[in-house]
Parts: structure tokens; C-alpha cells; sequence
């Protein structure tokens, strides 16, 4: 009989829920699950059926759960408020119930936002004030707080993210799109006013797997933080960000028209600043190295020329 411990992966179709399984697969054995995009190995399964998730967490015993399936998108949280709600903050809870009464008494971490704060004092400690801006940013916070209300429990918060996949899954991605400009746009309205902290996601795949084995068992999490933060260093607005892919491809960014004063959708305010610190992991004695924001890219975007 393996020995291998299981690690349960939710929204492991998703950008960061690649990383996570690829990160995992080399200590642990992998369930991830997905619902849309689904394919073998990883299990379709709908976290809005508490009963499938409670099934599965009994079937695999596992040793940790890594909870990154969410609604991510602010728009598409605050037109569909009572679906966001009900896979981020009712979905989160039920997991959290059926890993607590499982034998294997796994740890589960829960993956939240930088936008539980409102951006106006950075950086921010774990315990700083939250405030959140939109009703995304709510609901990650409900989330965390359903989360610790059980024992085993840890929240990773985390600013936007970008990694390798299709460029429609990070609002960093998607950047290369308009630099490319394809449809021939003109005075296109770039946001030169948020501070953005880009952080890749086999970074943060590698911090999550450092807390796993960190606190592997009951005994490890005793008396321990419950609330963490990850976030590369380096600072840009997107505009700032346009301006890096247009000198790596070699492309002309005069279309787009940076925009230093903000002009906030309707029902959705994003934050200013919300840096993160990253002291409560420091402190733990786990990693925060990241990569270079530039040097990824120049690999990622000259890759195939």
C-alpha cells in the first residue's frame, strides 16, 4: 500500500490551478478537479454539489486541500452577485466542513485576494484593517472567514497573477493582446493609475507547497498563523506593463493612451495600492523569491520568433 500522501486541488483547470498540480505532482499524489474543461485525470466535479465534494474529500483522505476555484472576475462578480457568493463564500464553507469531519484531517488552504483591502494604506500586514472595495473583493474575504471558523485551516492572499496559458485567463496576459493590437483599435484607454504587483503563479504554486509540508500536521499548526500573503515586489501600472511587452516584441504602443486619473466601472471599485506584505512568511521560514517580471516575459514573448 503507497504511503504517498493526496493532495486535492480545486480549479485545477485554471491558470493558477495548473501551477498548483504541476507543483504538487512531484511529492503528492493529485486530485484536481474542474467542472467546464475537465478532462482525465482530473475529476469534473461541481463545488455547488456539497454532497460530490463531501464524497470526494471521504473517497481520497487527503493530507492537504488546495482551494483556488473561484469567481476572480470583479465585473463578473458584481453582475452575477448571488452565483459569486454561493462559489465563494457557500462552496468554501461546505468544503471546509466536510475536510473538518474527515478522518485524514487534511489542512486546507483557502487562496484569497489583496482586494479584501481598499488601497489606501499600503502595504498591508496580515492583521491591517480589510475593507474591500467590490463585491468581489467581499466575497474573498466572506471566504477567509468561513474558512478559519474550523481548525486545519490556512488563507493565502495573493495580488493578479500571470503564468503560461492562454491569455484571456490573467487580466496581465491579456496585455500582450492590446499591445499586438490586432483589430487596428485607436485611443485605447490604458490604466496608468493602479499599482499592479504581477506575480507568477508557479511562485505562488511553490510557497503553497512550502505550507503544506510546513504544517503537514495538527500538531504542526498549533498556536500558528492562520493568514498569510504572497506577492512579487516589483511595481507597475498596466500602462507601465504595455510599455514592457511593446519593447520586447518590438512593437509600437501610440494606440494606447494612458489614463493617470481613474475612472471607475459602474459598481465595481478597484483599489489604488494593495501591496501586500509578505512578513508572516518570512517569518515562518518559507521563501518568498519570485521571478522577474521582465525576464519572464522576454522568454515567454521571444520564445517562438
Amino acid at each position: 500500500m503507497s504511503s504517498q500522501k493526496t493532495a486535492i486541488v480545486t480549479g485545477a483547470t485554471g491558470l493558477l490551478g495548473r501551477a498548483v498540480y504541476k507543483e504538487f505532482e512531484q511529492s503528492y499524489k493529485v486530485v484536481g478537479t474542474g467542472l467546464t474543461r475537465a478532462q482525465s485525470p482530473l475529476v469534473k466535479l461541481d463545488l455547488l454539489d456539497h454532497e460530490a465534494v463531501a464524497s470526494l474529500i471521504e473517497k481520497e483522505q487527503p493530507s492537504v486541500i488546495i482551494h483556488c476555484a473561484a469567481e476572480r472576475r470583479p465585473d463578473v462578480s458584481e453582475k452575477q452577485q448571488e452565483y459569486t457568493e454561493k462559489l465563494n463564500v457557500e462552496a468554501t464553507r461546505k468544503l471546509v466542513e466536510a475536510a473538518a469531519k474527515s478522518a485524514s484531517k487534511p489542512l486546507v488552504i483557502y487562496i484569497s485576494t489583496d482586494y479584501v483591502f481598499d488601497g489606501q494604506n499600503a502595504p498591508y500586514e496580515v492583521d491591517d484593517k480589510t475593507n474591500p472595495t467590490n463585491w468581489y473583493g467581499h466575497t474573498k474575504l466572506d471566504g477567509e472567514r468561513a474558512v478559519l471558523e474550523s481548525p486545519n485551516t490556512i488563507a493565502l492572499r495573493i495580488p493578479v497573477l500571470y503564468g503560461a496559458g492562454d491569455n484571456s485567463e490573467s487580466s496581465i496576459n491579456t496585455l500582450v493582446d492590446a499591445v499586438w493590437n490586432k483589430a487596428g483599435k485607436k485611443d485605447v484607454q490604458m490604466d496608468h493609475w493602479a499599482a499592479r504587483f504581477p506575480t507568477n503563479v508557479e511562485d505562488v504554486a511553490h510557497v503553497l507547497k512550502d505550507l503544506a509540508q510546513k504544517y503537514s500536521t495538527e500538531e504542526s499548526r498549533k498556536n500558528q498563523p492562520r493568514v498569510f500573503q504572497f506577492s512579487a515586489e516589483q511595481q507597475y501600472t498596466k500602462y507601465e506593463i504595455c510599455q514592457i511587452f511593446g519593447d520586447i516584441l518590438g512593437l509600437p504602443i501610440d494606440h494606447l493612451i494612458a489614463q493617470d486619473t481613474v475612472e471607475q466601472t459602474p459598481g465595481v471599485i478597484r483599489p489604488r495600492d494593495c501591496k501586500l506584505s509578505t512578513k508572516t512568511l518570512r517569518d515562518a521560514g518559507i521563501s518568498v523569491d519570485h521571478v522577474d517580471f521582465k525576464q519572464w516575459w522576454q522568454r515567454r514573448l521571444t520564445a517562438n520568433k
